[in-house]
């Protein structure tokens, strides 16, 4: 018995292991990423049956390796050990026990809820009531008799229905014989089907069915797809059938129906800010009416409802699809995701970076220093705002435009506009308002200006243009090759295909902003022809709509030239802010400064009185115009890089004074850094996560606080240096969003007004930023252990650093993992579903786990953990950016031009560097 109790306690050590955990992670690492790539080559819903859904998976369609399923459940198996295994005996055990006995739930929650789970909808017109959901991804072959006085309907599972195999059609009489099954398919004849590639999604498939049906001696030959909008009518042994393949329909404990369907657009575009259904719903003999938006179902018996999208037929008749989920498990990625959240609490404490006693005080910043940074934060506004110019800019710039469904600042826009064409904020010395103004007042003076930048060395001499690499052109110079152009670009346009080079997509470019000037230089040809002629709507320029609405005179923000044409059917207020705006227009190609400033403000000031939405948002708009010319992620970009370049001499040449200096321009860049993102947060009033730019803009303001918290306990500068290069490389890059348009766009309805998303994506990006600062503490570990002399206290104390930003990494990349699971849950029922992007992040957070328990289980020495942040790195750059070369699931967005090169060199250089660095410390190493 002893024997048998000490073999079972053997087995489950054994189990319950450190390595066996990573070995485990190791195995679930290496079917994210073969998972994704086989996303990548077969479509999502393919790749997610060979890898995530298989027990067994074959690794080049033969070689048999533990698919996820059973990567999973040997994950349980290790956590169920561990369990058994470990007491609990302290807060920090306690706080293990919690955050394991999460991943447990989430892990065998998700073994349930993939077990039990059913995806169906509802697709309702306003006025239809509907007791049954159809099917998302499952099809049923139904025959119906129309011949009999009652009709008789008969219906089978398609995944039941055997190719080759004949069998009766219930009583109908008919006997069936299935010549072929196609997972998708297209319609190519009436008795022809043509098989398609299975698509990503398993709801975007059309199945086929090739059928031979006999009644009595006759028979026929009937191919059915499940794309087709009427059933297949048949005539056989003198009985009229209906044949169809069609989702399959699934009773409901209930009836809706569909009461009144609402939806709001960003004003000016057809883009919906959000969207909802009034519904009546009918149970047991009782009515009342709900609500159903996005993001706010309707939960019923097990059921949820959700809105998932909408419908406008040409003659204006709205309807309403709604997603129906019903799961008995659909409460545990929630409990799942708060026991880790407490775990992770109760870890807090015990995260030290260092004894207390072990720690070295700083030396506070002398008082010169601190004078210094008095002085630099007083002369920092200086430097901020331009010098003032002669023409009448300031009124200019206070202009309300309604662009791209959102009311902004003249300012706001000329600076998109300018960095849409050139890829820069100014011309020459001027800023992108007094351009903008000249394009307006002086078109015949701003047509000189070298503003249409042009990336690709093929485009210039394919319109007959003198060869350049790259250059900046002006509107007069394209002037005699703009049919060449037009004509080029009518070539690919007309293809209706994504353009298939580079050249061809900076050619479209080309024309589009060439045509976009064209028309705004004609914005104000009104004012000197003192008519309207060739400004009517739809045939004149349509932008900038700076002219608002007035009482019965129409709904629709109109541009100066489109109202000058409707001047007599406007109010007699409208028809004077007309004159004011031709007034300036005179006086500033006359040079009448003065004149032309008190004509803008006064319209200004009329637009105030009479717009309400420009009156409302006239605070707002100031500060946009003082954060557009303050300008402060440029000028904490610049801090940024000044203080990593202080601090990297300050390591190699141990200067304490430009240590103390480059923390000045972290502070300083931080200062900056904090009032962007609070002067975004009440100019847009929503967290400044809703984009790329922002989310990169929030992450390198991340990665300083937290370079500067470790800075706070390990005293040495890495701190610093780690902090400011996240944040110079995060503006960076955020820069290079900036020059795809507005940053403070509006939102689509899905990402508007949800709890869920911007928590998720907050600490998905200070999860990220952990990994990353991680990753520069690595690489300055690497360096050091190169060095001749290593000092192993100090080597401690970069390992200390490194393990606190992984931690930091891992929780908070799990933490805005689950939210966006508990989001997407809330958005369209669906709390995991393999998306590329949901690959990467748990790439991340395995990645970050290993780390950890390696080196906890002495599989990893100090280089080999400073190796490894060096690829947590390269994992955040691979989900970040790689997913999007992909062109695969819902989160492939953001700019690729250029990047897959760019992310190829980063790899390579990341694990040269790794591969060169390891190689070294091997041959140092003393052998025995």
């Amino acid at each position: 018995m002893d024997k048998c109790l000490r073999r079972i306690l053997r087995i489950l050590s054994g189990l319950a292991s450190l390595k066996f955990t990573v070995v485990i992670l190791s195995l679930i690492s290496f079917l994210v990423i073969a998972g994704t790539v086989c996303q990548a080559q077969l479509g999502i819903y393919a790749a997610q049956r060979r890898v995530f859904d298989a027990w067994i998976f074959r690794l080049f369609g033969f070689l048999p390796l533990p698919g996820m399923r059973l990567a999973g459940a040997l994950f349980i198996v290790n956590l169920l050990a561990a369990f058994a295994r470990r007491p609990v005996r302290s807060w920090r055990q306690w706080g293990l026990l919690l955050l394991h006995g999460g991943l447990l739930l989430l892990v065998g929650g998700g073994f349930f809820i993939a077990a039990t789970a059913r995806e169906s909808y509802l697709h309702l017109r306003e006025g239809e009531s509907a007791g049954q959901a159809l099917a998302a991804a499952d099809w049923q072959l139904a025959v119906r008799s129309r011949a009999a006085a009652a009709e008789r309907e008969w219906t089978e599972d398609m995944t039941l229905l055997e190719p080759g195999r004949e069998a009766p059609a219930g009583n109908t009489g008919l006997v069936l014989r299935v010549e072929r099954r196609l997972a998708n398919c297209r319609q190519a004849g009436p008795d022809r089907l043509e098989p398609l590639p299975p698509a990503d999604a398993p709801e975007e498939n059309n199945p086929g069915l090739l059928l031979r049906v006999g009644a009595g001696n006759e028979s026929g030959r009937v191919a059915l797809c499940g794309g087709g909008e009427r059933p297949v009518a048949l005539a056989l042994a003198g009985g009229a059938w209906e044949l169809s393949l069609r989702p399959k329909r699934i009773p409901l404990p209930l009836r809706l129906k569909l009461l009144d369907f609402r939806r709001t657009l960003h004003e000016g575009t057809d883009v919906p800010k959000s969207f909802e259904s009034w519904v009546e719903l009918e149970a047991g003999g009782d009515r009342r009416r709900a609500l159903i938006s996005m993001n706010k179902p309707l939960r019923f018996r097990g059921y949820t409802f959700y809105q998932s999208s909408y419908a406008v037929d040409p003659a204006g008749n709205e309807s309403s699809t709604l997603a129906v989920v019903r799961s008995a498990g659909a409460w545990l990625p929630y409990a799942a995701s708060g026991l880790m959240l407490l775990g992770l609490l109760l870890l807090l404490p015990a995260m030290r970076l260092a004894r207390r006693e072990g720690r070295r005080p700083g030396s506070p910043l002398a008082g010169k220093a601190r004078l210094l940074l008095l002085l630099l934060t007083c002369a920092l506004p200086r430097f901020a705002l331009p010098a003032g110019a002669a023409a009448p800019i300031e009124p200019f710039r206070r202009l309300a435009i309604l662009d791209q469904g959102r009311v902004k600042p003249m300012d706001t826009f000329a600076r998109n506009l300018l960095k849409q064409f050139s890829g820069r904020s100014r011309l020459g010395g001027a800023d992108a308002s007094s351009w903008l103004a000249r394009v307006f007042f002086s078109p015949w003076q701003a047509h000189d200006d070298a503003v249409f930048l042009v990336n690709h060395p093929d485009v210039l001499p394919a319109i007959g243009f003198p060869a350049r690499s790259r250059a900046r052109v002006s509107f007069r110079q394209l002037q005699p090759h703009l049919g060449e152009l037009q004509r080029l670009a009518g070539q690919s346009a007309a293809s209706g295909e994504a353009p298939a080079g580079a050249a061809e997509s900076e050619i479209l470019r080309l024309y589009y902003n060439v045509s976009e000037y064209y028309h705004l230089a004609r914005a104000f040809h009104f004012a000197w022809s003192g008519s309207g002629e060739g400004a009517a709507v739809g045939q004149g320029p349509q932008a900038p709509a700076i002219v608002p609405p007035a009482a019965g005179g129409g709904a629709e923000w109109l541009s100066p030239a489109s109202a000058w044409s409707l001047r007599e059917r406007l109010p007699g207020e409208v028809g004077r802010e007309l004159d004011l705006l031709a007034a300036a227009a005179r006086a500033y190609g006359q040079r009448d400064w003065d004149g032309c400033a008190a004509a803008l403000g006064d319209f200004n000031r009329s637009l105030d009185r009479r717009s309400p939405i420009v009156r409302q948002g006239r605070k707002r708009m100031a500060l946009e115009v003082a954060y557009n010319r303050f300008d402060p992620f440029f000028k904490a970009l610049l801090a940024y890089g000044l203080a990593a370049l202080l601090l990297i001499l300050s390591r190699g040449m141990r200067w304490r004074w430009w240590r103390r200096l480059g923390l000045i321009l972290l502070l300083a860049g931080m200062a900056a850094h904090s009032g962007g993102l609070l002067a975004r947060v009440l100019i847009m009033g929503r967290p400044p996560v809703t984009n790329l730019y922002e989310t990169f803009v929030f992450f390198g303001w991340a990665g300083a606080v937290l370079g500067l918290g470790l800075e706070a306990f390990e005293k040495r500068g890495l701190g610093l240096l780690s902090g400011a290069l996240t944040g110079l490389v995060a503006l960076a890059v955020a820069g290079r969003y900036a020059l795809e348009g507005d940053t403070m766009g509006m939102l689509a309805a899905v990402l508007d007004s949800n709890l869920w998303l911007s928590t998720h994506v907050v600490t998905i990006a200070l999860g990220y930023a952990g990994c990353v600062v991680a990753g520069i503490i690595g690489h300055w570990a690497l360096v050091r252990e190169l060095s001749p002399q290593r000092d192993q206290e100090a080597g401690a104390r970069r390992e200390r650093m490194l393990l606190a930003a992984l931690g930091f990494g891992l929780a908070f990349t799990a933490i805005g993992t689950a939210m966006g699971g508990i989001w997407a849950d809330q958005s369209w029922g669906r709390f995991w579903g393999w998306d590329p992007k949901e690959n990467g992040a748990l790439l991340i957070i395995l990645w970050c786990a290993i780390l950890l328990h390696a080196r906890r289980a002495g599989w990893l020495g100090r280089a080999g953990l400073a190796a490894g942040a060096v690829g947590a790195v390269v994992a955040v750059a691979l989900t970040w950016f790689g997913v999007n070369l992909l062109g695969k699931g819902m989160h492939a967005y953001g700019f690729t031009s250029g990047i897959g090169r760019a992310l190829a060199a980063f790899v390579m250089g990341e694990l040269l560097f790794v591969a060169l660095a390891l190689a070294r410390l091997k041959r140092k190493r003393p052998r025995a």
